[in-house]
Order: C-alpha cells, then structure tokens, then sequence
C-alpha cells in the first residue's frame, strides 16, 4: 500500500508539476509559536494557525484535483472535504505537513514530490491513502477515512453541538487554512464573515482553486464551516460545520466480507448475520463475486457469525448443506453504502472445485 501511495503520488504531481509548475507567491513562511492557548479565548491570527495546520490536509485524487481537507475525528481517522473534490473517486491520497529540524513549515510542494521523502512520509503516516466513505452532493460535503495519520496530526478544535458562526456579525474576522493552486501549500488566508444566507456562509476573502475543503474558523480557532467556492470579487462561501456532524451521524460500523466464484458453473448459497433471522439467497455466476454487509439495524454481529452454506456437491450428486464461519473486515460507511462499497473493502473468500475431494469448497483468498 506504502509502495502505491508513492508511486500514485509521484506520478500526479510530476504531471502538475511539469505542465504548470510552482509559482513563488513572494510571501514569507509565517512565524508560528506554540501558543497552547484554550480555544475559549479569541486568538492571534498566528496562533489560530499553529494550532490549526497540523488538522489540514493536501489532497490529491488519482484523476488529478488537488484541495484541501481538515481532520475532524483523529481516533477513528476521519477528515472532511468537498464532494465536489472527492466525486468519482473511491480513494485519494492525503498529505499532511511536515517541519524542518528547525521546526519550519515545510510549504513547498517539490519536497512531498520528492520520491525519497515520500517513502519516510508514508510510513510516518504524512502521506497515506484516504477511503472516501460517505458523500452528500447536496451539501457538496465528503467523509474521508485515512489509512495512516502522524503523531503531530490533530483533529480541528470544532464543537458541533454548538453552531458557532450563529454568533458571529458581518465583518467579524474568519482564518481559511488550506493550499490554493499556484502557491505555497499549508496557506493561511484572512478573511471578514458577511451573513448565513441560503445554507451557506458567505465570506469576504481572497482564496483560489485549491482552497476548497480547507477548514473556515473563527477568531477563537473553532471551525465554522468548510470551504465551497470563490470568485476574483472575494466571494467566498462556504458549508456551515452542522451538515458535517449531520453526515457524520451517518457513518455506520459494517462487517464486510465478498465471495468470487472461481467455478465454471453458478453457485447459490445462502448468508445469515443472526442465529433468529432468515438465510438469505444469493447467487453468483463464474468469474463474478458478490460483496456482503450486515444491515444498518444490527450494530454488533454475533460471535460465529456470519455463516454461508451451501449444497455439498460431491460426484456431481447434491448431498447436504455444508456450513462455513466467515471472519469479516470492519469498516465505516455512510448511508450510501450500497453505492460505495468496492471489493477491496471485504475479507476475500472465493468458491473453487476441489480436484482431490471432488466437491465444491469455500476457500479464504487471504489464508496465507
């Protein structure tokens, strides 16, 4: 996996890199302190970045976008972007930022295109994979669960039992975190708060191409909303944090496991998650495989289960039912499960014929 990140990742941005390059912005790396200041107090602008920047991250999608995205929740590895940056995507990379010995922000986007760093920085976890785990188009919001996080990463200082920009008036001062195209990465940007209007914050602030995904706070370093759009007027908008934690509340623990018919006939078997419920028909046809979940109702899978059986076929005679216990994969989805899910999500089992038994067995793909 370490091995495909690199790999994804320098192939990306060697491309970017060569077609549009890097522009120097001419902006000094800022001066950051280690303020370890209580959220309750309003902050320097400075302080609301050295706090916040180890939360956001560089995300890069295989087909090519580049944004931003903030972590939310460090202990179960969630972050939140757009949907407009994740869509048509099962996965992405993620980066998150590194310093020098000298405790510098590293910004400039050679150093994580350098194959050699790459490697340190996805087995620290700075460069990792991101499963995209739940969409809302509607709300133009995406959940993105890493595969690996660093130490220093932490999760955004937000509170969504309390809608934070309610409080605000026009003008008040907002901080946008994130990496605009065509400049420096890890980018903090000033803007002034306008008005909620339409489901939306709308916000006066010069971002680009880029920014979108990239954390919105306040003047005390609490997240407000999630970046959407700009315009060169400085129009900027973006998704107030409740339709975060309402996408979030989504989420939901499944155990998945998938069956592929290595046969040249087709299999029927049957499934049950519950010693009290019903078995569950399923087929699959030669060279296919069938991904199985339990439902959003049974939040805890019993001990032995889920159990598969199917008619043992031994001398091309039916003879009994033969039973197997599957181990699954934990995983987290949104609502859209259904449409979300890959294979590569399951524990892998597939249906081959025994030469030496004669007889149709349930094999593990991963049993080494």
């Amino acid at each position: 996996m370490r091995n495909l990140i690199v790999k994804v990742i320098v192939s990306i941005l060697a491309t970017i890199l060569l077609v549009c390059g890097v522009q120097s912005t001419g902006y000094g790396q800022k001066n950051l302190v280690d303020a370890g200041i209580s959220t309750a107090q309003i902050l320097r602008e400075d302080q609301i970045y050295d706090k916040a920047i180890r939360s956001v991250m560089w995300i890069i999608t295989l087909d090519g976008r580049q944004a931003s995205g903030v972590l939310v929740d460090k202990k179960r590895k969630l972050a939140v972007t757009n949907e407009h940056v994740t869509k048509n995507n099962r996965s992405v990379v993620v980066v998150f930022p590194v310093r020098d010995g000298n405790g510098n922000l590293i910004s400039d986007r050679s150093f994580y295109v350098d194959e050699s760093h790459l490697k340190v920085l996805s087995r620290l976890g700075y460069a990792t994979e991101g499963r995209v785990i739940a969409e809302s188009p509607k709300r133009d919001l995406a959940i993105v669960q890493l595969v690996g996080i660093p130490e220093t990463a932490r999760a955004i200082d937000h509170d969504f039992s309390h809608h934070a920009y309610l409080d605000m008036n026009a003008r008040d001062p907002v901080d946008i975190l994130g990496n605009p195209g065509g400049r420096d990465l890890w980018r903090w940007t000033a803007g002034r708060f306008q008005a909620v209007s339409g489901e939306l914050l709308h916000i006066n602030a010069g971002t680009y191409g880029g920014n979108s995904g990239g954390p919105v706070l306040n003047n005390r370093g609490i997240l407000i909303g999630i970046l959407k759009s700009s315009d060169e007027l400085m129009y900027t908008q973006a998704v107030p944090s409740e339709y975060i934690n309402d996408l979030l509340k989504t989420l939901k623990t499944r155990q998945v496991f998938s069956i592929s018919n290595n046969t040249r006939f087709t299999v029927h078997y049957q499934i049950k998650w519950t010693e009290s419920e019903a078995w569950e028909h399923t087929s699959v046809n030669p060279d296919q495989w069938y991904t199985h979940w339990n439902s959003e109702l049974l939040t805890k899978v019993p001990q032995g289960y889920p159990v598969v059986r199917f008619d043992h076929i031994a001398d091309g005679e039916t003879v009994t039912f033969k039973s197997y216990n599957m181990q699954t994969y934990t995983r987290i989805f949104g609502s859209d499960v259904k449409e979300r899910i890959s294979r590569e999500d399951a524990r892998k089992y597939h249906l081959g014929y025994g030469s030496k038994m004669n007889e149709l067995v349930l094999y593990d793909s991963e049993d080494k």
